[in-house]
């Protein structure tokens, strides 16, 4: 049985049963932060079975998203639309000639971490830091990389101002909700703000300073 077939038997799969329970509890979890000095960032997720996980038909996905907080200070956080003026601010800094077009504010914690939640970045569109499936399951025991570009990453220093930077890969795992099954086709999950409806999740960040050289953090 192929890998794609035995995900569809083991959590649903989408596009055949909508209404039907998965059997085993998932874990979206966030690989490490990679990076190059020629290619920028990068990294993977993978969906994998888990006994703490969350009920899901394995929808969801991960994006890249910075900490900026070396140029914008630190912002912190309860959910994404707190984030709303520290995107503004992001914006207001970026140099004439660099778009931001489709960029995004996160709360976000990275594994580990004992500081409160704090603004994050999307630097650009969903299509270049993001990796999506809001109709179909994800691969299991599969890591997906990210971004979609099969030999680039993102560029390291989106402010270009000479501050350092961090990164981490951002999870969203849509849950399933057993009390209306035939609702889920139509649940936001990872579209919305609704902590009962889906599991977020962080990596480890990794500290990228300008130059050759890259510091976990």
């Amino acid at each position: 049985m192929s890998a794609s077939r035995m995900a569809c038997v083991l959590i649903a799969c989408a596009t055949q049963a909508w209404a039907q329970p998965p059997s085993v509890p998932l874990r979206l979890e966030p690989g490490d932060v990679e990076y190059d000095a020629a290619q920028g960032i990068s990294a993977s997720f993978t969906l994998v079975r888990h006994p703490a996980g969350m009920w899901s038909t394995g929808r969801g996905g991960a994006c890249l998203v910075a900490d900026v907080s070396a140029s914008l200070g630190v912002t912190l956080c309860a959910v994404h639309d707190d984030c709303k003026d520290y995107m503004v601010a992001f914006l207001s800094r970026l140099p004439e000639d660099v778009s931001a077009d489709g960029a995004h504010g996160y709360c976000a914690q990275p594994s580990g971490d004992t500081e409160p939640k704090r603004c994050w970045i999307r630097p650009g569109a969903q299509a270049d830091y993001c990796v999506v499936s809001p109709a179909e399951p994800l691969p299991l025991d599969q890591p997906v990389r990210l971004p979609k570009a099969p030999a680039a990453g993102v560029p390291a220093f989106p402010l270009a101002d000479g501050q350092p930077v961090r990164w981490v890969v951002n999870t969203c795992l849509n849950g399933f909700d057993f009390s209306q099954p035939e609702a889920n086709r139509d649940r936001l999950g990872c579209k919305g703000d609704h902590p009962q409806s889906l599991e977020t999740r962080s990596g480890d960040a990794l500290r990228v300073q300008p130059g050759p050289s890259a510091n976990p953090q």
